[in-house]
């Protein structure tokens, strides 16, 4: 591996090998699973990619990767970028259907799985020159290199496949280079202020690109710890605080509701200096709630999959309670008007606006073929404001906006006033056909079993905050609200369901 520190791949390859941090310290820790030390960890993912090497896998593929979430699913991951490969890493048991689909656009060539979450039959009628079982590959066994060596990768070489959530339509595949991982992580390490004494609390699929780049390729880089938890699981949150005594938890907003549910004594987190959500808005209310609960800071960030994950994040010790925090050194974040012109004046709206070094190369289109990205970098469709410090509050998203009679109401804001209200546990509002204003706002609700509000009790004290206009057409109770398989809410889901429901009335 030249040392060109231009890739994520090598550079992680340099600090390993150069001994840049005690090679002896655990670098990821599976609860009942043998722990791996760097060292443990640099032979086998070398393994790893001289073995891929000798199945055919060369520099640019695209592979694959069908695995229940695991050390070694970690292993494959790191192998298959340091053969100079792209990895696509799925969730497992997905619907033929749309596993034919995501195969046959993004042009994949190989594929990776384990146990039972690949169906063989679709793999092997698109995949039919490798659809390789790991599970009997061991790579803990020192295997000849036969003067096999990795290779110089470059900087815009390929490295992560990943799908877009699909709440607002199909899943989409998002190409990100060697770069683009890089600097995610160099400036998620700056701003969160991570070092090898750290220790992650990993809780998220290993399909996601938070999971991934800011809690794997970034706690690698420093030479943390990582503790990769089975699943999220709330009532065994308190549990892994008190056995694993991490430093750093990220989650997203359901997760963090989730835990309002838990009891935690007053040093269950006392060992975290870092408790970071993202992935989905967050009202003033909730995020007040948690802390509140929790005892500690929650530091809320955002970004998104086109931009490497995390564009902006509030700084430790520095949270404003409802922004997104300040944008990470290396990255660009602007506001654009209504005709695309810099909005430069503190508090005023825009269409926020990300470009620079972690902008995606493109969307994968039919038959593989990469769509690149403007030179304008990427349009959010999410709106907010900077206010005089450089803070990002998020406001709104263009495809959410509800037109009510020629009015556009905010579902976030309306959610942020029902979170405040006594008795709503969650919220979710999304649009519902109607014959004379086109649209009107119907609020999705999970009540407080021990406090049973009523639903003009709820309307009246929206009502109260934010004026009649905002005003619910309809409340809808529910025992949860529907989330897809990265924990955000399902709007698209919720959406079908209001619409249904009223269709029925």
């Amino acid at each position: 591996m030249t040392s060109n520190n231009v890739t994520l791949v090598a550079y992680l390859f340099d600090n390993w090998t150069n001994a840049a941090f005690n090679l002896e310290s655990y670098s990821i820790l599976e609860d009942g699973h043998e722990p791996l030390t760097y060292a443990m960890l640099i032979e086998r993912v070398r393994t790893g990619a001289l073995l891929l090497h000798r199945r055919g896998i060369r520099r640019g593929d695209r592979v694959a990767l069908l695995m229940p979430r695991s050390t070694n699913q970690i292993l494959w991951i790191l192998s298959v970028m340091s053969v100079g490969a792209c990895v696509c890493p799925m969730e497992p048991n997905l619907p033929e259907e749309e596993l034919h689909r995501r195969f046959k656009v993004t042009g994949i060539c190989a594929v990776l799985y384990s146990g039972d979450a690949c169906p063989l039959s679709v793999c092997e009628s698109i995949v039919s020159n490798l659809c390789w079982s790991v599970d009997h590959v061991s790579l803990s066994e020192p295997t000849p290199n036969n003067g096999f060596s990795l290779g110089q990768w470059e900087a815009d070489d390929p490295a992560l496949l990943l799908f877009t959530s699909g709440s607002t339509g199909a899943a989409k595949g998002v190409i990100l280079s060697q770069s683009n991982l890089l600097a995610n992580a160099k400036g998620v390490i700056e701003h969160s202020g991570l070092n090898a004494h750290d220790r992650f609390l990993n809780v998220m699929p290993l399909y996601h690109s938070n999971s991934l780049n800011n809690q794997l390729f970034a706690p690698l880089l420093v030479g943390a710890s990582i503790v990769l938890c089975p699943q999220f699981r709330a009532e065994l949150i308190r549990q892994w605080l008190e056995q694993w005594k991490p430093t750093v938890v990220t989650g997203v907003p359901t997760m963090f509701n989730r835990l309002l549910r838990q009891e935690f004594s007053k040093d269950s987190w006392k060992s975290v200096r870092l408790v970071r959500c993202g992935s989905g808005p967050m009202s003033t209310a909730q995020q007040e709630l948690i802390e509140k609960h929790l005892g500690c800071e929650l530091l809320i960030s955002y970004g998104l999959s086109e931009a490497t994950c995390t564009s902006t994040m509030n700084p430790p010790g520095c949270r404003k309670i409802g922004s997104v925090g300040t944008v990470l050194a290396g990255q660009h974040v602007t506001l654009l008007d209504e005709n695309g012109g810099p909005v430069e004046v503190p508090g005023k709206e825009g269409e926020i606006c990300i470009t620079g070094p972690t902008v995606m190369s493109g969307y994968v289109t039919v038959d593989g073929v990469v769509e690149p990205v403007g030179i304008d970098g990427i349009r959010s469709g999410d709106f907010g404001f900077f206010d005089e410090d450089g803070y990002l509050f998020i406001t709104g998203r263009l495809k959410e906006i509800i037109i009510r009679g020629g009015e556009n109401l905010s579902p976030i804001r309306l959610e942020s006033a029902l979170f405040e209200c006594p008795g709503v546990l969650n919220a979710c509002v999304v649009g519902a056909p109607h014959p004379d204003l086109g649209e009107v706002a119907v609020a999705c609700v999970v009540r407080d079993p021990n406090c049973l509000v009523e639903k003009v009790a709820v309307m009246r004290f929206v009502e109260a905050r934010l004026g009649r206009l905002y005003r619910p057409a309809d409340i809808l109770w529910f025992d949860a609200i529907a989330e897809n398989s990265t924990g955000k809410v399902d709007r698209k889901g919720m959406a079908r369901i209001v619409t249904s429901k009223w269709a029925a009335t």
